[in-house]
């Protein structure tokens, strides 16, 4: 039997196809109704659907976001539409996305629908042999595809597509994803035959890392390069260490990874991420690192917001001018694609952090503080306050600040608000005077003099053009 799932918002839609369909005659079997594309989704998680019918105007979820939902959670349900559009445009646009028919519902108690029904449960039967004429094939057999994701964030995936392309048949190209990756067909090589070593080796292997991904279902480039995209970020971010030169992965296993990859850790887990981090111990004890790397992988909190972290941190840092390099590292972290690369990176900085002449303990006292500089820029926070948070003496401070940032406390806050101020200023609308009080200026005539004292330009004139 067919399991079925009719999604429509109205009820008497609903029951209508129910009552008006002799569904054990094309051995289908309905096991729910579902008002809209959330309900549908949720049902279906916790139920085997074979078959969707849905509406494809609906509120809360429409009917194509929930069909692109279902090719990326559910890629072997089927799926038929009902319209009221006399005209089929909905139909024929939710053809492109794969479904198999369209129902329309005025007509649910034509004659022609019962031929509809036999076309959609023929249609069913044919994809299903063959599936199993497929699974019974050598994997080597069928078509695969090749993810080549690059090992640095300046990749050109232009570059390596055109290369891909020498291979391929007239007219088809590779499919360009979000994050500079490259997604190629192995059917869509003039040898079809091709192996996918020979597939690799058309690429450089210092520059991308291959992933081979096998029993794919077809699916719109669409919805394929969005679960490319999340596979690229939630899975190999985290996951890619570097000791392998090709990944070779099943659709199946693929989607289970990006599933695992969308639970949130808890708001607990991901406060104690960044308490360790802004803690700065782990610069100089070497289990807080590491138990802070185990942390983070383990909880895999959203890159954006982990990357975030680190930036806003390396954007104090890169003033810490008596560290060599220091400049550099917002550029040197920039580039870095998967958290091998950053743990790395982190473990050579740490060695950086030893100021001669001052201890390992009075040296964190001034990571911390230039960590306070920045949280409390907005309040007007001065040295003698954050002399205070830190414990101790003032005068003392200020000169082992100077002696360990190279720079003094005054210069660098100035340098902070500047560039906060600046990057306000570029991205968003905001009038100067609330500008000038995130920056810790309650008067916005003189946050205007000092930055033009320290930039040689008025806020106005740094201002991106609307």
């Amino acid at each position: 039997m067919i399991r079925a799932l009719i999604v429509d918002d109205e009820y008497f839609v609903r029951k209508g196809l129910q009552h008006l369909i002799a569904w054990e005659e094309h051995e289908i079997n309905i096991v729910g109704e579902a008002s809209n594309g959330e309900s549908a989704l949720k049902m279906m998680d916790n139920e085997p659907v074979d078959l969707l019918i849905t509406d494809l105007s609906m509120p809360i979820m429409s009917g194509f976001e929930l069909i692109e939902k279902v090719r990326e959670t559910h890629p072997d349900t089927h799926i038929v539409v009902l319209t009221c559009h006399q005209d089929f445009q909905y139909a024929r646009e939710a053809v492109r996305y794969g479904v198999l028919d369209y129902i329309v519902k005025t007509e649910l108690e034509d004659e022609s629908l019962h031929a509809t029904m036999h076309k959609i449960v023929d249609r069913i039967g044919q994809l299903r042999q063959s599936r199993a004429r497929g699974s019974s094939s050598s994997s080597a057999d069928r078509p695969f595809g090749i993810l080549f994701a690059p090992v640095w964030k300046n990749a050109d995936h232009e570059l390596a597509s055109s290369r891909l392309a020498n291979g391929l048949k007239k007219g088809e190209s590779a499919l360009l994803l979000t994050h500079s990756g490259v997604f190629v067909r192995s059917n869509q090589f003039q040898n079809e035959g091709q192996s996918s070593e020979e597939i690799v080796g058309m690429l450089d292997a210092k520059e991308w890392i291959p992933v081979v991904i096998r029993h794919y279902p077809e699916m719109p480039d669409k919805t394929l390069k969005n679960i490319l995209d999340q596979y690229m970020e939630r899975c190999l971010f985290y996951n890619y260490a570097f000791d392998v030169s090709t990944v070779e992965t099943e659709w199946s296993t693929l989607q289970t990874g990006i599933q695992s990859g969308n639970k949130q850790p808890s708001r607990t887990g991901l406060e104690e991420v960044g308490s360790i981090w802004k803690q700065f111990s782990w610069l100089y004890d070497d289990k807080v690192f590491q138990q802070w790397v185990t942390l983070v992988h383990e909880l895999r909190p959203p890159v954006q917001e982990l990357v975030s972290m680190l930036q806003e941190t390396l954007s104090v840092w890169r003033y810490f001018v008596h560290i060599s390099g220091s400049a550099e590292w917002g550029r040197q972290t920039g580039q870095l694609q998967f958290w091998k690369q950053w743990t790395d990176w982190l473990r050579e900085i740490r060695v950086l952090f030893k100021c001669e002449g001052l201890s390992d303990e009075v040296s964190l006292t001034v990571v911390r503080a230039g960590q306070l500089m920045l949280d409390g820029m907005k309040d007007g926070i001065g040295q003698a306050e954050i002399a205070k948070q830190v414990n101790i003496n003032r005068s003392y401070f200020s000169h082992c600040f100077k002696q360990f940032v190279g720079m003094a406390f005054h210069d660098l806050m100035n340098a902070l608000r500047v560039d906060k101020a600046r990057s306000l200023l570029e991205r968003s609308n905001d009038p100067i005077y609330i500008i000038a009080e995130q920056v810790g200026f309650k008067d916005d005539k003189y946050f205007s003099k000092f930055f033009k004292q320290q930039t040689g330009k008025l806020p106005r004139e740094v201002r991106s053009p609307d």
